[in-house]
């Protein structure tokens, strides 16, 4: 759908159908190497349009800030992240050495999610062996914390409280 709403304006700029220069791809540079982290669709739609450059934001920084960056793209805009995509940013987070350890809060921060979705998305690749499990956590203030002495609380036993006896009107 992309190919057939892209064209290249006078300047050179990839435009939509209504002339409107379409979003800039976000590109990491190093000082070497360029890596997109934002566009991939857009660009590999210009490539089958045959458009041969595409307007970009360059940033400054490696691989990993390319990564990280690319693991929250598309949560505003553009085509919309699938339940795969997401389960997929989680996975490449977690396999990293330090968003590993990321609390599920951070994790959901950095991946542009839920908490519960990122919780889930963690038990499930735990319980498929793609990722080890962890018992520590680093929370939002940076500090580690010991997952498994949290004690998930479960509602009461006890049975429920008994309303008291109606009271009966004295007799005078």
């Amino acid at each position: 759908e992309y190919v057939d709403h892209m064209s290249v304006g006078d300047n050179g700029v990839v435009l939509d159908p209504l002339g409107e220069a379409w979003p800039p791809i976000t590109v990491f540079h190093d000082g070497d190497a360029y890596w997109l982290a934002d566009g991939f669709h857009r660009v590999a739609a210009a490539e089958r349009a045959e458009i041969p450059a595409f307007q970009a934001k360059i940033e400054r920084g490696e691989l990993r800030e390319a990564i990280k960056y690319s693991l929250s793209a598309n949560r505003g805009h553009g085509i919309r992240r699938t339940n795969q995509d997401k389960r997929f940013a989680v996975e490449r987070a977690l396999q990293d050495e330090e968003w590993g350890l990321y609390s599920d809060n951070q994790l959901a921060r950095l991946c542009g999610i839920s908490a519960p979705t990122a919780a889930k998305y963690r038990r499930q690749l735990e319980a498929q062996g793609a990722i080890e499990p962890t018992t520590q956590r680093v929370g939002a203030d940076g500090e580690v914390y010991d997952v498994s002495a949290h004690v998930r609380r479960t509602p009461s036993k006890r049975p429920a409280r008994r309303a008291p006896p109606a009271r009966t009107p004295a007799a005078h």
